[in-house]
């Protein structure tokens, strides 16, 4: 008995302190855990390429639908453009939100799928369910356009001014497209043609500052501290006396001021918040150079009629028109802008 104890201790102990074999139990059960990483790796690579590719079909989708040249519906060209890139016919798309006008486009969609899983499930996650949202949208503003135009002799040197014609009425023209019957006065354009000075033309100077102490031009002079605001600063100037900037001839005693400083033809004359391209391009070809440079006069008057502080004198020019609706004045403003200049931040 004795005997056989000790054999079988020996045979324990010999079990015991033998360690062959033991690094193929740790590898076996590193195995177990590195393909279920791996499992769960793949699954989550399986949904994140599906996710990403439905978004990426799902943002080029709303962005095409909210531009602002489609002529169909927001929807119609989201469904048309996902059936043409033949997503998983599992995946279910809601339009959320759709607005279409001339102006202003908007479009979001929901997209959601449910993603089966191959290895994950051992754990007991059978699916997994993204929902991705893409929206879009684009808008065209109240646009109002101040353009500063220099008449001085400058430009008739090498056909600059007649270069100058076709191109700003190509402009205009586009520009002014954008007026159409859903919203007829989105955009405005204000010509402001300067040399030596800038002639506001009387209705828009009278209705800024007042009386005019005369009637043969209408131009301003600024004081210093005007040029420190944008708007009309109509205590900050006086209108500029009708003096000849040269070639002054008398006769029978009164002197005939042949070149004035501050110019008195009517296509020199400010022409404000117009929608009327045939307007424009009619005073554009009539201009002629003439005198010296003064830009910043001009500019002070360009950024004035865009300054929302001059909305009350808009408002006065938009009153110019009989009861048949014909301008009273080469001024008058039509009365959709009567509320412009917007405010900075529209």
């Amino acid at each position: 008995m004795g005997e056989n104890m000790k054999l079988i201790r020996c045979k324990v102990d010999k079990f015991t302190s033998d360690t062959s074999g033991s690094m193929t139990i740790y590898i076996a059960m590193l195995f177990v855990v590195m393909v279920s990483l791996g499992g769960i790796g793949f699954d989550l690579v399986r949904f994140e390429s599906a996710r990403s590719h439905i978004q990426s079909q799902l943002d080029i989708a709303t962005v095409s639908a909210a531009s602002l040249r489609q002529v169909e519906t927001p929807s119609s060209i989201v469904h048309g453009y996902l059936d043409t890139a033949k997503l998983d016919p599992k995946v279910e798309i809601r339009i959320l939100d759709e607005i279409a006008t001339s102006s202003f486009r908007r479009v979001e969609v929901s997209a959601s799928q449910t993603v089966d899983t191959i290895f994950m499930r051992a754990f007991g996650v059978s699916d997994l369910d993204m929902e991705i949202v893409s929206g879009a949208e684009e808008r065209v503003p109240d646009v109002e356009i101040s353009v500063v135009i220099d008449v001085s002799n400058s430009m008739g040197n090498g056909g600059r001014l007649t270069s100058l014609v076709p191109a700003l009425s190509s402009f205009y023209t586009n520009i002014l497209a954008a007026n159409d019957d859903t919203n007829p006065n989105r955009v405005s354009i204000s010509t402001v043609p300067y040399d030596m000075q800038t002639n506001a033309g009387k209705a828009l100077y009278e209705a800024a500052f007042g009386a005019a102490e005369h009637q043969l031009s209408f131009c301003a002079e600024w004081y210093d501290d005007a040029w420190a605001e944008t708007g009309f600063s109509s205590n900050l100037q006086e209108q500029a006396v009708h003096a000849a900037y040269k070639n002054a001839s008398s006769g029978g005693g009164v002197w005939n001021i042949d070149l004035p400083h501050c110019s008195q033809e009517e296509y020199d004359q400010i022409l404000p918040f117009s929608k009327d391209a045939t307007a424009l391009i009619d005073q554009l070809e009539a201009m002629k150079s003439r005198g010296s440079t003064s830009l910043d006069i001009a500019a002070k008057w360009g950024v004035a009629l865009l300054d929302p502080s001059s909305r009350p004198v808009i408002n006065h020019l938009s009153t110019l028109w009989d009861e048949d609706g014909l301008a009273l004045d080469r001024q008058s403003v039509d009365p959709g802008f009567s509320q412009r200049p917007v405010d900075w931040n529209h």
